[in-house]
């Protein structure tokens, strides 16, 4: 009788220990970072990638093509704690002490959809500093999840400067939260704003640091 109670109790110290392993860890902060490699070998299409819906009906996954007045961008990438890489980096698809970003040490994903209000590209045809390129949608799935603390939010992205050096900024974004689920749902529960700043590599990959006007805390 009482190996069978000293099985049992050690089973719920083992299902507590697993359950522990499964929730694993809580990000709190006003900030991310998302990474955009749509270039990249590491990072799957199914995590990051860029297609360019043309005006003229087709589509190119060409992250240097001319987006013109007109067509439609998506995008997805991953969503990383702050910190995780530095926006002088070459390359932003490994974290500040070399280590290659993947799905398992993210926050969760990120998509947006972009309408194009300015023609440019980010190779030579860049328009001035403070022009509007786009109208985003934003989607944060964070934890990978359709279903539990994910924000949405709608703004406006506008032109920096391109080509100055590797960690200045290209583009910025406003946005305002206009949804959330999990412990977002509630209005009260979420943040109002997102401010962000877009990097552009020398390798060709985008690092997105965001800030919300208030800080988050999700599970990962």
């Amino acid at each position: 009788m009482m190996v069978q109670k000293s099985v049992k109790c050690m089973l719920f110290i083992l299902g507590l220990v697993s359950v522990a392993s499964v929730a694993a860890h809580t990000y709190k902060s006003h900030k991310v970072q998302i990474i955009l490699a749509p270039m990249s070998q590491l990072l799957s299409p199914m995590y990051s990638f860029w297609a360019l819906n043309t005006v003229a009906g087709g589509i190119s996954y060409d992250f240097s093509a001319v987006r013109t007045i007109g067509s439609s961008v998506i995008a997805t990438g991953l969503i990383y704690p702050k910190g995780t890489v530095n926006k002088y980096q070459a390359d932003y698809t490994v974290d500040h002490h070399g280590n290659p970003l993947n799905p398992a040490n993210s926050l969760g994903g990120w998509v947006a959809e972009e309408a194009i209000v300015t023609e440019y590209d980010l190779v030579s045809n860049f328009p001035a500093n403070g022009t509007r390129l786009s109208v985003d949608n934003w989607s944060f799935f964070f934890n990978d999840s359709e279903d539990q603390d994910n924000l949405y939010a709608v703004g406006r992205v506008k032109a920096s400067v391109l080509g100055e050096s590797n960690g200045s900024i290209v583009q910025y974004g406003k946005l305002d939260v206009n949804g959330g689920t999990g412990e977002f749902k509630e209005e009260s529960s979420r943040p109002r704003m997102v401010d962000a700043n877009f990097y552009l590599s020398t390798a060709g990959n985008m690092l997105i640091k965001v800030k919300f006007d208030k800080e988050i805390e999700v599970k990962y």
